[in-house]
């Protein structure tokens, strides 16, 4: 009988330090699994791996994307704004097709984009996100050639994020809000 008590005994240890250590492992890799998911939320502007743009045939086409954004909002086409804009811009700001050109800053009429920063990060294989900074600018043409040209500048710290899809050919843009990665000086 006493043995009978003895490997109850032993055998009530072995299960319950065989119990304790399964749940101490499971403990830790969901504090390890909350460790990560949440270095991936707090992930700040500082750790996006970004690089200069040094391509001009890039620096140039993404410009130009930027553009093409401006001229749809100058001629208040709200379909072709709509479909530029990045998913997540809409779905952030309560954006849709009818409210779209009042969710958006207006650009006055003849305003040119002109890039002066650009950096890139590379989301994956097939896209690639910029971040852009530029001068809105005016230019006014004398119809004399007494009077010279003039250039006005309109807003010399318009930002905006720019996503090319390189695989299917498209882009999308989003205003870049408090200025994001621009907010600290960079080289």
């Amino acid at each position: 009988m006493k043995k009978i008590i003895l490997i109850t005994i032993v055998l009530l240890l072995i299960i319950t330090v065989i119990i304790s250590i399964v749940l101490l492992k499971n403990e830790n890799e969901t504090e390890n699994n909350n460790a990560s998911n949440n270095s991936i939320e707090t992930k700040t502007e500082n750790e996006i791996q970004l690089e200069q743009v040094k391509s001009a045939t890039a620096f140039f086409t993404v410009q130009s994307c930027v553009s093409k954004f401006i001229t749809y909002v100058q001629d208040n086409d709200k379909e072709s704004v709509f479909k530029i804009l990045d998913s997540n811009y809409i779905k952030k700001n309560n954006i849709t097709k009818e409210n779209v050109l009042t969710k958006v800053e207006q650009i006055e009429d003849l305003a040119t984009f002109k890039a002066e920063k650009m950096y890139l990060e590379e989301i994956d294989e097939d896209n690639i996100r910029y971040y852009v900074k530029g001068i809105l600018q005016k230019s006014t043409i004398s119809q004399s050639d007494d009077v010279e040209d003039k250039t006005e500048i309109i807003n010399d710290d318009f930002k905006i994020v720019v996503t090319l899809n390189y695989n299917d050919m498209i882009f999308s843009v989003a205003p870049l809000e408090d200025g994001g990665i621009f907010n600290e000086e960079r080289n």
